[in-house]
């Protein structure tokens, strides 16, 4: 006798690279109707005030991919 088991389970969704969902939860990132989401992280945009968050967390940018100036209720990640 044997057993199977069987699950139906959603697929599990695909990372999208232009997801910015740290941004989203983010301390610094503030969304803005017209032009999408700001971050105000000093380290992250300096000189400016604000900076698009696509230019901060671009390989690049001073966040970069890995969100490294991410804070959630003012605790650094």
């Amino acid at each position: 006798m044997s057993t199977t088991l069987s699950v139906n389970a959603p697929p599990l969704p695909r990372w999208d690279a232009t997801s910015y969902r740290a941004c989203e939860l983010c301390d610094h990132g503030q969304p803005d109707d017209d032009a999408g989401l700001h971050c105000h992280c000093s380290s992250a945009v300096a000189p400016l005030r604000w900076q698009s968050v696509t230019l901060v967390r671009a390989p690049q940018g001073r966040c970069g991919p890995e969100a490294r100036h991410m804070s959630l209720g003012g605790v650094p990640l």
